[in-house]
């Protein structure tokens, strides 16, 4: 069983949960062009996207429900790290501008 955790304004690309369990998740992506099962993740959380939806933004796989400790930038196409940041809590983590990573 999936469960929606982001979808980008533009509707290009989506995330859902497809693991859930005590020590952690797992986030699938899909950029809806392509279709489903583009990438997964199980280090990251996926609980957002930029507004053209080229960037994915990361949260922990295990997450205790007060704030994050860590933010990452994925690549929404490929999955790739782009940029973590880390702290002592990330309330709510949003990409202020679009981003573009090249071709």
């Amino acid at each position: 069983m999936t469960s929606p955790t982001a979808l980008a304004a533009n509707g290009s690309v989506a995330a859902s949960l497809d693991v859930v369990s005590d020590t952690g998740s797992c986030s699938a992506v899909t950029v809806i062009d392509t279709g489903p099962g583009n990438w997964r993740t199980c280090e990251y959380t996926v609980v957002g996207f930029s507004p053209d939806g080229t960037v994915a933004i990361g949260a922990p796989a295990f997450r205790d429900g007060y704030a994050d400790g860590l933010a990452a930038a994925l690549d929404a196409t490929t999955g790739n790290l782009v940029n973590e940041w880390t702290g002592l809590s990330f309330h709510s983590t949003v990409a202020e501008a679009d981003l573009s990573f090249g071709s």
